[in-house]
């Protein structure tokens, strides 16, 4: 068995903007189920995009009664995350990814986003040294700010993001308080 729902959160249980059909389904080995996301009817940001998650957990079938105590069974939660972007946003500009500023602060560095766009760093170096952001929250928000653990002074900050298609964007990069993109 196959079960599919949009959520807020990871863990967010109350019910998301969009609705999944067929929400359960038997899936046979060797085949394929299409999945279709309908909108339900609540207000969205027009401004901005609005980001929720697909969760699909899929439970072993057991045709037969378990009769011995030498059988492993698997239950496999897939989450992958939904953007909406609203129909009046256009897409991201070549230069988007420039927009972002950083900013030390005292228990880190301040990621701030001016832009309706989430933006997912793929790469960030600051000082010449790479940011491990597999350890950390690397998505920013719209209008919004995140702050990455980083030590140290901050000079030059140079990062690149993750675009639509899962490629990296152009090089960016802050000297002091100004961002800039960088040509290869």
């Amino acid at each position: 068995m196959v079960q599919a729902r949009v959520q807020n959160g990871l863990d967010d249980t109350t019910p998301a903007p969009f609705i999944v059909t067929p929400p359960l389904f038997s899936l046979q080995g060797d085949s394929r189920q299409l999945l279709r996301l309908l909108p339900q009817g609540a207000t969205l940001p027009t401004d901005q995009e609005s980001l929720f998650y697909l969760s699909i957990s899929a439970i072993p079938a057991q045709a037969e009664p378990v009769t011995t105590a030498d059988r492993l069974s698997v239950g496999v939660r897939f989450v992958i995350k939904l953007f909406y972007r609203p129909q009046g946003l256009a897409l991201p500009a070549d230069n988007t990814p420039c927009l972002l500023t950083f900013k030390r602060e005292a228990h880190g560095v301040r990621a701030i986003n001016p832009t309706g766009y989430f933006q997912t760093l793929g790469m960030l170096t600051i000082n010449g040294h790479s940011v491990a952001l597999d350890q950390q929250p690397a998505m920013v928000p719209p209008h919004s700010s995140i702050t990455l653990a980083v030590d140290g002074p901050m000079n030059k900050v140079a990062w690149q993001t993750l675009t639509d298609y899962g490629g990296l964007s152009k090089s960016c990069q802050q000297t002091g308080s100004a961002s800039t993109e960088t040509t290869p």
